[in-house]
């Protein structure tokens, strides 16, 4: 895959990127404590892509893989409650 390591792209060419060549779309997003906003984009064949966009606007690739699944998880109680 290529990598964005110095973080120069754009979101725009990086989404574009990553459709075209892996057909990953973004599925989760988050900002981190330093403002960056982290997105995930992943494929149905279960490729994946994190990518952080600068609170000054460059993104980059942080990290990439495959395998990935999303997991079901049961709801909790929180603790000292009767719900």
């Amino acid at each position: 895959m290529q990598q964005f390591t110095q973080c120069t792209g754009t979101l725009a060419e990086l989404r574009q990127f990553l459709f075209d060549q892996h057909n990953e779309r973004p599925t989760e997003l988050g900002v981190t404590n330093g403002n960056a906003v982290m997105q995930l984009f992943t494929s149905a064949k279960g490729s994946w892509t994190l990518v952080l966009t600068l609170p000054a606007g460059p993104s980059c690739i942080a990290g990439a893989g495959e395998n990935w699944q999303r997991l079901k998880l049961k709801p909790r109680k929180p603790k000292g409650t009767s719900l």
